[in-house]
Parts: C-alpha cells; structure tokens; sequence
C-alpha cells in the first residue's frame, strides 16, 4: 500500500489517486486482503495464501512468524475498509 499510494514517481496527484481507488495499487491491496484474510476458504485463495506462506519462509520467516505477519496485515487492511 506504502508504495503504490505514497512512493510512485512519476504521477501526479490525480493520477496517483486513480491508481488508489481504480487502479494498480488498489488490485494490489484487494490480493492482499484477500491473501491475509482466514475466513476465505476458496481453493484459489488458500493456495495463494500457501504461496505467501511459503514465500514468507524462504525469505526466513518461521512459519509462526509468517503466520503472525499475514495476521497482521489482514488485521491492517480490515482497520482501513
């Protein structure tokens, strides 16, 4: 979110605000909420949350840890909605 809202260069204000609402960056927080949020239990999102998972892992998260942050940012997302 810090990126696709705050950090792009190269967009002017009303450009970067249509990517927020519309855009990149909201299909990107939308995955992401998705991703971190337990309750969905269709198959296409449980694997991409394994996929984070694993991701999260190789990156040298412990799986308690990985846990931990995908929580937390589902937590996050749902504070902003």
């Amino acid at each position: 979110a810090e990126l696709f809202d705050h950090r792009q260069t190269g967009l002017n204000d009303k450009r970067r605000l249509r990517s927020i609402w519309f855009g990149e960056g909201y299909r990107v927080k939308a995955r992401a909420f998705t991703i971190a949020d337990k309750t969905r239990k269709d198959p296409k999102t449980v694997k991409r949350r394994e996929d984070a998972m694993e991701a999260l892992q190789q990156k040298g998260y412990c799986p308690v840890c990985a846990e931990s942050l995908l929580q937390f940012v589902g937590d996050r997302l749902r504070r902003e909605e």
